[in-house]
């Protein structure tokens, strides 16, 4: 009664402040949905499409892809953040959230397979052993699904997505390596690919910490003496007080032990709010909050380098069955995992919202609420959802034509729009130094990316 009684109070404002975000979104899907259109297109007009284990790039198919999957997966966390969701019970929120992202992705999944059917991109009917390992994958991301609302919810989309991201390439190389007996082009390259993956984590997590405000107070303090200006006093980087000689009246500043002309009031303010959080106060989650998040990612990381488990054995599936059941021509094989585990995540929804039935009756003792809440989530989720389905049909035309050396690091790219949608709408890592660790973290990650579609690949 809590949480209903409340939707009439703070449900105005909190669709106000959500429109950056739907619009966001929308703008998102919109790019992604004509970008994808283009790339079906192109690819069914192709003569001469790239066989098995060539590429194209001389065509704009993978370049149209990777653009497209950029976008769509670097946007499919931003309505995780949407405050009226808090509306719905805490508890049940990433569950509902869950099942109908399911719903979404199923759905926009199924459709982009029925337009390739049309186009004759799509033929043959999969086996019900190829159809397993399609719900396997499909429960995998819908745990995902799970674990990465509740992490994006602590660490904001900005800083979760890179680390999850970060591990999920190392979870996939161990898989590659260890279970499917993948060929490594270079051990040292591999090796350098999985420092930069480890150090770009363990940056970005720094960036929610008080480590880089406290690292560029170090700093500060090394190139900045002192500085006068009468009658006014300077604040730190971490809000407190620096020397001021009142005596001397002195305007000079010592940088680096060379004295500079003191810089106008105006500079000066400039200069200092920008080292600054904003509203000058700590920011980011609690030690506990942070530790929670962390582990909710590494969770994540793990599952979604294990996402191509499942294809790998639907692969093997179709060259070991029977020669006589109709399946797939190999250059279609990948789509035909995208409609095995289109109808698998499509399947999944039942039992999600079923699940959340239970659970929610289990708590509350009836379901009296429980249409309401699920009703908050049905359009967020669906969306999500739907751009999930949208940059995975991208990214598959990505590495076709571009190759995975090209087409897998570019993909990686949206950890950058991830964050450029943290800061700009959820004004998330408040302040220079975290922001910039953020940043160097990310280039960390994307740099390991490229060294591993490089030198971790046969």
């Amino acid at each position: 009664e809590e949480v209903l009684g409340s939707v009439e109070a703070t449900g105005p404002s909190m669709h106000r402040s959500d429109v950056g975000v739907w619009v966001a979104a929308g703008s998102a899907f919109a790019v992604g949905f004509v970008l994808l259109s283009l790339v079906i297109w192109s690819r069914a007009v192709d003569a001469s499409p790239p066989s098995a284990g060539s590429k194209d790039a001389g065509k704009p198919t993978g370049w149209l892809g990777a653009v497209g999957a950029i976008v769509s997966f670097g946007s499919s966390q931003l309505l995780v953040r949407l405050s009226s969701l808090e509306v719905a019970d805490p508890a049940a929120r990433p569950g509902f959230f869950t099942a109908f992202g399911a719903l979404g992705n199923g759905v926009g999944n199924i459709l982009v397979c029925m337009v390739l059917r049309a186009c004759g991109l799509l033929g043959g009917t999969p086996t019900f052993h190829q159809v397993c390992w399609g719900v396997a994958g499909a429960a995998d991301i819908c745990v995902i699904q799970i674990l990465a609302f509740s992490a994006c919810q602590i660490l904001g989309i900005a800083a979760a997505p890179a680390m999850w991201c970060g591990v999920g390439m190392f979870t996939s190389f161990v898989w590659g390596v260890v279970a499917f007996q993948e060929p490594i082009h270079s051990i040292f390259g591999a090796l350098a690919a999985l420092i930069f993956l480890a150090s770009g984590v363990a940056v970005v997590a720094s960036a929610q910490t008080d480590v880089p405000p406290r690292v560029a107070q170090l700093l500060s303090k090394r190139c900045f003496s002192k500085y006068v200006e009468p009658g006014m006093r300077d604040v730190g980087l971490d809000g407190g007080d620096l020397a001021t000689d009142s005596q001397s009246g002195s305007t000079d500043i010592s940088v680096c032990g060379e004295i500079q002309p003191a810089p106008s009031s105006l500079e000066f303010a400039e200069a200092r709010t920008c080292t600054l959080d904003s509203a000058g106060t700590p920011s980011g989650p609690s030690p506990d909050g942070l530790a929670k998040g962390l582990v909710l990612t590494l969770c994540v990381g793990l599952l979604d380098g294990s996402l191509m488990a499942p294809y790998k054995l639907f692969v093997r599936g179709a060259s070991a069955d029977d020669a006589t059941t109709p399946l797939p021509s190999e250059r279609n094989l990948t789509y035909a995992y995208l409609e095995a585990f289109g109808w698998g995540v499509l399947s999944c929804f039942p039992l999600l919202l079923g699940g959340q039935a239970l659970l929610w009756r289990h708590r509350h003792g009836s379901l009296l609420g429980f249409g309401r809440s699920a009703q908050v989530c049905v359009l967020p989720g669906v969306l999500s959802g739907v751009l999930w389905a949208v940059a995975n049909a991208c990214s598959v035309h990505a590495s076709e034509y571009l190759g995975v050396a090209l087409g897998f690091p570019l993909t990686q790219s949206c950890i950058v729009i991830n964050a450029l949608w943290g800061i700009s709408l959820f004004d998330e890592m408040p302040g220079v130094p975290r922001r910039a660790a953020c940043a160097a973290g990310i280039l960390a990650i994307l740099l390991g990316a490229s060294l591993m579609a490089l030198y971790a690949r046969g």
